[in-house]
């Protein structure tokens, strides 16, 4: 009896010696375990990979569009009494969006910064000038007045230049590429409207319908 039989005590302590069926299933789950997680790190950096690039194109592009966009307001310009001032107003802005296009860290570089902080700080001192002229003028036909149209533009100007500042320092997120998806398309979409419907610009000076 004590030689055929187990006590309790050997019993707790049995474990059967496993197969090589069982030990090679056992072996196959380990390695499904081990090899599972560094496949799921690796698609997971390859999407986060492939969206940041897409997003860092679909910026690029953005700011090509700008440089475009402040290029043609530079050169529209060229009729209007305060050219000079007009043209310095936009070119620098399509001179700097035409970096970003290029080559998207230029914003860290201090050139770039102090330009574009420059630019920031005086066209909000002309923002407040316009804005005051227009206040005392009660204007309420925003598009049919010259001023307005110039203090839109300012606007614009001083959205992107801040919209651009430290966008280089790290990896583009979807919330700026969105922003920048929306100003980009603004300008354009207003241009094309108003030279469709060419009764809006009836009242325009002649200088703003020869232009372009």
């Amino acid at each position: 009896m004590n030689q055929t039989n187990m006590d309790d005590s050997e019993k707790a302590n049995y474990s059967p010696i496993p197969t090589s069926d069982s030990a090679g299933t056992l072996e196959k789950g380990r390695l499904d375990v081990s090899c599972g997680r560094p496949q799921t790190r690796m698609a997971l950096q390859l999407n986060t990979y492939t969206a940041t690039t897409w997003m860092l194109v679909v910026w690029r592009a953005c700011n090509g569009m700008m440089a475009l966009f402040f290029g043609l307001a530079t050169y529209v310009q060229i009729n209007d009494p305060d050219a000079a001032l007009w043209m310095v107003g936009y070119g620098i802005p399509a001179f700097l969006c035409a970096l970003i296009g290029l080559k998207p860290h230029v914003t860290e570089m201090l050139a770039w910064r102090r330009v574009a902080d420059l630019h920031i700080m005086l066209c909000t001192g002309m923002l407040l000038i316009i804005g005051w002229k227009l206040y005392r003028q009660n204007t309420t036909g925003l598009f049919q007045e010259e001023e307005a149209r110039e203090f839109g533009g300012v606007v614009l100007t001083i959205l992107w230049l801040l919209l651009c500042r430290h966008s280089g320092r790290s990896a583009v997120g979807k919330l700026r590429v969105s922003a920048a998806i929306l100003v980009t398309l603004f300008p354009f979409v207003c241009w094309f409207y108003f030279h469709v419907h060419e009764e809006l610009r009836a009242n325009w000076p002649s200088h703003c319908k020869t232009a372009l």
